[in-house]
């Protein structure tokens, strides 16, 4: 998350407006993510509850795993499509 951030904000002024708007927004959902994981760690005490609770279908992981898998699917793939383009008119091969 913090190297998004980094490359990000180092390089958002050669992206439009509409793709910054995205990538902030996918930023935000990165950083509930980070949040969520923080707060689901910190019900397990060991390292070894945490790695038995990773591995359990049923827990707070799983259904985070599962939050995690459509925001890269869905929201990722379509900014990638879209940095693609836009790197594309930048250097003015479209």
């Amino acid at each position: 998350m913090l190297e998004f951030g980094k490359v990000f904000n180092e390089n958002r002024i050669l992206l439009s407006e509409e793709l910054c708007s995205k990538l902030d927004d996918f930023g935000k959902s990165l950083s509930k993510i980070y949040s969520k994981t923080g707060i689901i760690l910190d019900k397990y005490p060991s390292i070894g509850e945490q790695i038995l609770a990773i591995k359990d279908e049923d827990s707070d992981f799983s259904k985070l795993r599962k939050e995690v898998n459509v925001l890269f699917d869905n929201e990722l793939r379509q900014i990638l499509n879209e940095l693609e383009a836009n790197f594309r008119l930048i250097l003015g091969v479209i």
